[in-house]
């Protein structure tokens, strides 16, 4: 788990920290009270795992 993926709400200051810091994190659906953090994997095998994991269930 990353320090800076925090599990509560945050704030927006602390969600631009974290856009700041990865490459594949961005704010979407931006409404000026509230937003929503969207981590988007575009890697050859992104998700693969999730995925196998799923198949198995």
């Amino acid at each position: 788990m990353s320090r800076l993926l925090p599990e509560v709400p945050f704030s927006r200051e602390q969600a631009v920290v974290i856009t700041t810091a990865y490459r594949n994190v961005f704010i979407d659906d931006d409404q000026g009270t509230h937003f929503r953090r969207v981590i988007r994997n575009a890697e050859t095998d992104a998700g693969r795992f999730a995925s196998d994991g799923l198949l198995r269930q």
